[in-house]
């Protein structure tokens, strides 16, 4: 970016620790009005802290934090919106049961005399709608929304707050290959037509290579580089954010050592999925490939007992697994990890304990 123009948001030696455990130390980080600046980094590296702390959802330890210039002190995730900074998080904060108008205002319903002015609501809902080109109606209910029209509605309600720098959180990690589109369509007129700065982060690499202005890269809690990325490849995206070299991206199955069939589904049929049938042998990953919506998900819901089957069976060692039944296919050694961790993963209100050792 020219020397002379000044950073929309600049973060001077962030530094935040929590008990025990050094999640930034000094991070710099800036971006520009009209820039798309990519941070990356491997799970565990200080992304999800960095966000926090410029959103307001987090204070720093120590550093210092400007907008246009002008030190700041966020304190909160109002103040930060009210500065505009918004974030768009990779969990959705939607309010299935209501409507898509008011998900975009919540919290800022247009008022007349003490009540709703469902008038401007809808019709302001319905401007945003056409900018970020939904063929959805305004009254449509958010929860019968796919994923990818609620995270634009996310985006929808980070416009209608005047956001002049939108942080999107691993934006396509459930979206299907056309949402997807949409989505990178959107973030470029963003950039072009609104001058919004966008920091994007995304383990997806080829997005960042096509999207991004520049790329920083932090490891460790600590920053490693900033570059255009036109200046640099992929391949040494990949070294900074490993810290060595990767010889192989994709290792062969030179040396693999397969043995007996130990699962067999054969013929296997659900609500959204007809006549699945493979096997699996010790010592061997299968892996199953497809749009969302394919029915992958249904398919290992069902071999794990979640969802009912219609037809067909699931095999063991030898031994015909009971249907539709999670607590056969755990004393038969089956392990299921959900698409969903949030909200079928994991009990939030327990401890670690207690969801580490549930059955």
């Amino acid at each position: 970016m020219p020397e002379n123009k000044t950073p929309l948001i600049e973060l001077r030696n962030i530094t935040k620790t929590f008990p025990g455990v050094k999640a930034l130390s000094d991070v710099c980080f800036d971006i520009y009005p009209g820039e798309l600046h990519a941070l990356c980094g491997e799970n565990g590296a200080g992304k999800s802290t960095l966000i926090k702390v410029m959103t307001g959802a987090q204070p720093a330890d120590s550093g210092e934090y400007y907008i246009d210039g002008q030190l700041v002190h966020i304190r909160s995730t109002q103040e930060g919106i009210a500065l505009g900074v918004s974030c768009v998080y990779q969990e959705l904060s939607i309010a299935h049961q209501l409507d898509v108008a008011h998900n975009l205002f919540i919290g800022q319903l247009p008022m007349k005399k003490g009540l709703v002015d469902h008038k401007t609501l809808y019709s302001e809902t319905q401007r945003i709608l056409d900018q970020l080109d939904m063929p959805i109606s305004p009254k449509a209910i958010a929860g019968d929304l796919s994923v990818g029209q609620q995270q634009m509605i996310e985006i929808g309600r980070a416009l209608i707050r005047s956001a002049r720098c939108i942080i999107l959180d691993e934006p396509t990690s459930s979206l299907s290959e056309k949402e997807t589109e949409t989505l990178f369509q959107i973030v470029r007129e963003l950039k072009t037509e609104h001058n919004i700065a966008i920091v994007y982060i995304s383990h997806k690499l080829d997005e960042v290579m096509e999207l991004s202005d520049r790329i920083t890269v932090i490891r460790d809690g600590q920053n490693i580089c900033t570059m255009k990325t036109e200046e640099t490849t992929q391949d040494e995206l990949i070294t900074n954010m490993i810290g060595r070299p990767l010889e192989n991206q994709y290792p062969g199955k030179e040396g693999r050592q397969q043995g007996d069939v130990l699962m067999e589904v054969e013929h296997l049929t659900g609500a959204a999925f007809e006549d699945v049938s493979f096997q699996l042998r010790a010592g061997e990953v299968v892996g199953f490939f497809g749009l969302v919506g394919a029915g992958r998900s249904e398919i290992m819901r069902a071999i794990f007992g979640v969802d009912k089957t219609l037809g067909g069976s699931v095999k063991v060692e030898g031994k015909t697994l009971k249907k539709n039944s999670t607590a056969a296919a755990i004393e038969a050694g089956i392990g299921f990890c959900t698409e969903d961790r949030k909200k079928e993963g994991l009990a939030l209100g327990l401890t670690i304990l207690l969801n580490s050792t549930s059955a």
